[in-house]
């Protein structure tokens, strides 16, 4: 019994380790933390293999290494935000593009610090903000690549929302209600002079309603949307007019 309780113990230490493994392991593929930094925590993670395999697999040694992966996570968590940035938007040669913009900022939006990052080949292209799905996890990194083939025509805005990566805690999250997000609005756009005056430049977001994500809400109510995928734009659009028919007839008959 005795034999079976430590087997099962080192396999869930392993899952455990494993875990705390990945945020070292996605700091080269998500992240600007120096190399030098890198080697570090990769020297630290093989010291800890080594450790175990010498020092054997007991209770002790196993919780103990579990709490060093567990610590080198951490740190690789901080660096990872200590080091944010994005990268620049590079020619064919390697060099960044002449009047390109690639930058990772916090500005004010109605009254909160959130973050942004702004992308473009041409810093005098349009703006175009891209809203992530509601709060959660950080898309950031991931839009980067989504969205590559848009910097070539637009200076693209990706916004890391209240309660998401950067600005998790932008705003206290007993306010982060469905209501705040259908009313939210973006703070005015300053002149070329305030900007100038503050020391800033580049894209800033001009006063929006967002409704994106109370539509998509409404959507999937339909389950026919959420279960079944057409393989014709013509039949989802069909789909699409039958829920939001039903949505509107279903108000007017509670308005009557």
């Amino acid at each position: 019994m005795k034999a079976i309780a430590l087997i099962s113990l080192r396999i869930l230490v392993g899952i455990l380790i494993a875990l705390a493994i990945l945020p070292v392991a996605l700091l080269p593929i998500s992240t600007s933390v120096p190399v030098s930094l890198l080697i570090l925590f990769a020297m630290a993670e093989v010291a800890l293999f080594v450790a175990v395999f010498r020092l054997g697999f007991t209770v002790r040694v196993m919780l103990a290494e579990l709490a060093g992966f567990f610590a080198i996570a951490l740190l690789a968590i901080f660096a990872s935000q200590l080091f944010a940035s994005t990268p620049p938007i590079l020619d064919t040669n390697g060099k960044p593009i002449p009047n390109s913009i690639a930058v990772l900022e916090k500005v004010n939006l109605g009254g909160a610090e959130e973050w942004i990052t702004i992308r473009g080949k041409d810093s005098h292209n349009p703006g175009l903000l891209f809203l992530a799905g509601g709060p959660g996890g950080s898309q950031l990194v991931t839009e980067r690549s989504a969205l590559a083939g848009l910097d070539d025509h637009f200076v693209v805005v990706n916004w890391e929302q209240p309660g998401a990566g950067k600005s998790f805690d932008a705003v206290d999250r007993s306010k982060l209600t469905l209501d705040r997000y259908i009313q939210f609005e973006l703070s005015v756009k300053p002149s070329k002079q305030d900007k100038e005056a503050q020391g800033k430049s580049g894209f800033v977001p001009v006063a929006a309603r967002w409704v994106i994500e109370r539509s998509n809400a409404w959507m999937e109510r339909c389950k026919i949307l959420v279960k079944n995928f057409e393989r014709t734009l013509v039949n989802t659009t069909a789909k699409l007019n039958l829920c939001f028919i039903r949505l509107m007839l279903k108000r007017l008959a509670a308005a009557s």
